[in-house]
């Protein structure tokens, strides 16, 4: 994300895009946190995992999954916007393939219960949904704002 953001802010001057990623790994960090906290759930038994796979700390919700739906979601909307040869249904699945990959994984190898996969990927895609909300909310307000300087110029 880190890069995609830096390519958007060097190529295309789109800020207002790497604040939309920006606030999407702030808040992924938080939620993740504060629901390991709120539920102190306890890993898989070692038995489960794949031999040579470790993990600590607490497991629900999947902070990878967290990770992925609300990262990979935010990089698709960014291509979208800034690559007008990107179809948005493209960089939907592509999105939606890394995500259900990385989920997959978190549970092959034996590191989380499907629920906090699950969870975790509800959590991702619900503040993808929130950050994306507040961001049309902007971006409506800054046309209104324009439109009504242009008939009103005084009005401001």
């Amino acid at each position: 994300l880190a890069m995609v953001m830096a390519y958007t802010c060097w190529r295309g001057r789109h800020f207002d895009l790497a604040l939309l990623g920006l606030t999407t790994l702030l808040g992924v960090d938080l939620i993740d946190t504060v629901g390991k906290l709120v539920v102190a759930r306890a890993r898989p038994p070692l038995t489960f995992r794949v031999p040579g796979v470790s993990a600590s700390g607490l497991s629900f919700p999947s902070g990878h999954a967290i990770q992925s739906a609300a990262v990979y979601g935010v990089i698709a909307v960014i291509a979208w916007r800034t690559e007008p040869r990107i179809r948005p249904l493209v960089a939907g699945s592509l999105a939606a393939v890394m995500i259900v990959a990385v989920a997959a994984a978190r549970v092959y190898l034996g590191v989380h219960w499907i629920s906090d996969v699950l969870a975790g990927a509800l959590f991702g895609v619900l503040w993808l949904a929130v950050v994306l909300t507040g961001d049309a909310t902007l971006r409506n307000h800054r046309v209104r704002r324009k439109a009504t300087a242009q008939l009103h110029p005084r009005a401001l």
